[in-house]
């Protein structure tokens, strides 16, 4: 969904796969990039963990449309398509590891971090 805000503002479709009931944990990537530099110093040298890094709740694809549609200022144009063989209907991140393991606690909501990208993207000639 990175290009949706964009394409939305221009009045671009945009595809929604299914009836937008379908549930994810949406991160910002400041903090998944926290998660990455965590774990970079709390990994030994030549061993490895495997540590999910990701939000703390799922919201619904419906719910990050309209998100999108407050912060650009426009309604959405949907080209809804049917569900994606294969995809499921909630997927989230168990971070329980990266909280003991690497101090990790992801702190932007989707809409504080949809309005920065955006804020970000008009700053560069969206």
């Amino acid at each position: 969904m990175i290009g949706a805000p964009l394409a939305i503002a221009r009045g671009a479709p945009i595809q929604m796969f299914g009836d937008g009931s379908s549930r994810r944990d949406y991160t910002f990537i400041d903090d998944i990039v926290s998660g990455v530099v965590a774990s970079v110093g709390a990994v030994a040298p030549g061993c490895y963990e495997l540590i999910n890094l990701g939000g703390t709740h799922t919201i619904s694809l419906a719910e990050l449309v309209a998100i999108i549609e407050r912060v650009v200022g426009r309604a959405a144009v949907v080209d809804r398509q049917p569900y994606q063989p294969g995809d499921v209907p909630v997927t989230y991140a168990s971070i329980d590891r990266a909280r003991a393991l690497l101090g990790y606690e992801p702190t932007t909501r989707p809409d504080a971090g949809i309005a920065r990208y955006w804020a970000w993207r008009q700053a560069r000639g969206a």
